[in-house]
Order: structure tokens, then sequence, then C-alpha cells
């Protein structure tokens, strides 16, 4: 519906944006012409309808509207998501514990190990451990020994003493009547001729093994998730943001003041609301479109709506347009019962005249094409009415379902339209 007019050209013209400006920025354009035996301008045909906001900005003041009106007047709405990624399996344990099977426990003192909810004593380096017990290395024998021979004084052990000395400079020791060497250190003997290794100090020698000391360290804990994830359903997701709560792999936002009752994916005034809503699966966008009704009091709304849908059914495109153009007006009359005497209130304070009435037109446009869609298509609409609101059809979403938030302050725009 936005044109740049060109009149008294001859011969050939190329339609392009450097012949004609661009009154659509980043959309596609399509170009017409008429000829005419009246080369100067028809009377009141703009030579120059620009929309007066950018695109870009309409959508952000369309976006505040529909958050406003469905905080103040719906009962039910949508929460805002976002993914945050699958979940990963619990992998760490917190300070001062371990990690044993699936789960973390005190560390065990120096010189112990742990396995599940005990502490056992570690086995001396070259023992094997054999769970409860430490299995010692395997003795060694100290040989004959060195006993009285003939030549040696009689009834003194002192020359094979020497012998022994001479041989073993670890010292010897007598165990009978015959001189043996001394066990190697960590070794201690057994019977005459045997060194076996001696168990740590403290640990009980049962003969071949050394039994081991042992204690609890009390009950597992669950692991934890890595810095910067929480658990959830005992997998680590990343932290949601400010203002959302995670539910495994989505986070979501929390309820708004006027919509405090949780409802599963969305949020209600009451319980009573969330289950209607949840049961029935209507959205909000029915009371909307009743609200929008209720100004259908007025005859000249009426005669146009009807007009509109006859139009429509017809293939009538010039009754259509017509009809369309009187049932928005008289739409936009009533902006602040559609929206709120705040948001109203804002756009008066935020535009000029000019660029407020653009404001207001192109909200009831959204607002007939959410009530006008439910019996046409959107086919229909934009091509019989041009019911499509100017390069914001992408937020009319926001209003079939209204996204949970608090009121928020008017957007920043990218320039000022009160000049």
């Amino acid at each position: 519906g936005r044109f740049i007019y060109k009149t008294n050209v001859r011969g050939t013209i190329l339609f392009s944006n450097n012949t004609f400006g661009d009154p659509i920025p980043n959309t596609a354009k399509f170009g017409y012409y008429k000829k005419s035996s009246n080369p100067r301008p028809a009377p009141n045909v703009p030579t120059n309808t620009i929309n007066p906001i950018s695109t870009s900005d309409m959508n952000i003041i369309m976006s505040w509207i529909a958050g406003e009106v469905a905080n103040s007047k719906t009962e039910y709405c949508y929460k805002e998501s976002y993914g945050r990624g699958v979940g990963s399996p619990l992998s760490k344990c917190p300070r001062g514990s371990e990690k044993n099977g699936l789960l973390c426990y005190p560390k065990c003192k120096s010189g112990y190990y742990g396995v599940g909810p005990v502490c056992w004593q570690k086995c001396p380096k070259k023992f094997r451990n054999d769970g409860a017990y430490c299995a010692k290395p395997k003795p060694y024998g100290r040989g004959t020994g060195y006993p009285w021979k003939i030549g040696d004084k009689l009834l003194s052990l002192n020359a094979a003493r020497a012998r022994c000395l001479r041989a073993n400079p670890q010292g010897c020791r007598k165990s009978g009547e015959i001189i043996y060497p001394k066990c190697k250190s960590g070794y201690k003997a057994v019977g005459c001729c045997i060194c076996s290794p001696i168990c740590p100090s403290g640990m009980p020698d049962i003969g071949g093994s050394c039994q081991k000391k042992s204690y609890g360290r009390t009950a597992g804990k669950p692991m934890v998730c890595a810095s910067g994830k929480e658990n959830d359903a005992s997998l680590c997701y990343r932290r949601c943001k400010p203002g959302y709560k995670g539910v495994g792999p989505v986070c979501w936002k929390r309820c708004p003041k006027n919509q405090p009752v949780n409802c599963g994916a969305g949020c209600a005034k009451s319980t009573a609301d969330c289950i209607e809503k949840t049961a029935s699966q209507v959205t909000a966008v029915a009371e909307l479109a009743a609200n929008i009704m209720s100004l259908g009091a007025t005859s000249k709304f009426s005669a146009a709506k009807a007009g509109l849908k006859t139009a429509i059914k017809a293939g009538d495109k010039i009754a259509a347009k017509a009809a369309l153009k009187t049932a928005v007006k008289e739409l936009a009359n009533g902006f602040e019962q559609l929206t709120t005497r705040l948001v109203a209130r804002k756009i008066k304070e935020k535009f000029k005249k000019e660029s407020a009435e653009w404001v207001v037109q192109e909200y009831a446009k959204v607002q007939m094409k959410l009530v006008m869609q439910e019996e046409f298509s959107t086919e229909d609409l934009r091509d019989l009415a041009g019911l499509d609101p100017t390069g914001i059809a992408g937020v009319v979403e926001a209003f079939w379902q209204p996204i949970c938030s608090d009121p928020k302050p008017f957007p920043r725009l990218s320039r000022n339209y009160f000049r």
C-alpha cells in the first residue's frame, strides 16, 4: 500500500530504487504503469507516501504493545523460553571429597585409600594388595650359617662370628649354636634360617600377610555439576539467565505479577483460569478478539465488517479495500479500549501526531487480521483486502499467543519520532 509516483514520463522508465527511491527498505517491490491522456497527477494523489516510522522500529513498538495488552487484559499468557542444550552426566565432587563409583566420599587421611564408604590402609611397596590384607613379598633364606669348627677356641663362637662378619657387613646374630647373617632392612628372622618381610607399624602380622587397618568415612553423596551448571534430574545443564527457571533442556521465564499462577508452558491469573485454558487449549487471542468485537457495537464498524466479509467472499477487491479502510478507522478510534490507557498515553507522548496515527492504524490492522483470519485465509485477506500490516507481519504471532512479561518501559527506538 505504499507507493512513490512519477508522472509526465515519456519513453521508457526503469523500475528501481535509483529511479523512484525506496518506499519500503529491505522488501521486494513491484512497479506499475498506466498510460494516460492527462499527463498531470490526479488530484489528491500523494507523490511521496512513505511510512514515517521504520519497519524495525514498528516491529519493536508492536511487540511492546502486544506485551502490555497481554499483561493487562489476558487471563493466560505463554511463558517465554529458550533451549540450554543437552544435559551432561554429573561429573564433579564437592571440594574435599573424591569420586568412588557414582558417589562422592570424604578424602581418606594420609596413608589410606578409599573403597566406597571405607578407608583402607595402603600396602607398603612390593606388598600385594589383597583387599583387607597386604600379602608379603617372598621371604629369603640366610644360608646354613657359621658354626663352630675344628681349630676354633673351644666353647667359643667368636671365630665363627668373625667369619660371618667378613662376608656380611650388615652384621650377624646367633641363633642356637650357629651364627647367621642379620636380615636386610625391612625383614625379620623367622626361625633359624628365614628372613620374612616386616609388616608396617600397627599392621598385625598374620604370617604370609599383614592385616590392614580401616575406618569408615560416612555414606557417599551424589556427584555435582561443574561450575556454571546446575543439576536437574541427575543431569547437568547450563544455568538459566536471571528471571528464568530450568526444566530439563529448556529455560522458562518466571510468571509475571499479573499472571502469577504457574500453568505449565503458560501462566494464569488464577488456578481456575489455568485449568480452563489448559483443558481447552484456548489461547489468549480469544479474549483479545472478544475485546475487539465489543467495539463493533458502532453501526459504522458493523457495516464495514459485514461489507468486508461480503466483498471477500465475492472476490470484489475494490469493495473489500473500501470496507477494510472504514473498519480499520473505526477500530483505531477505539485504540485506548483495544489496548490500555497507559499504552494510549505513551503513544501520544512518544510520537508526533502523524507518526502516532500511523502506529494506531497499524495496530488496528493487526487486530482486524486476527479477527478476520478466523474466517478467511491470509492469502484472501492480503490479496483482496490488502490486510497485511506493513512491515510487521512477523509480529502478528505475538498477538495470537501473548508472551508473559511484567510491565516494561517504552522501548528505545532508532530515532526520535517526536520532532
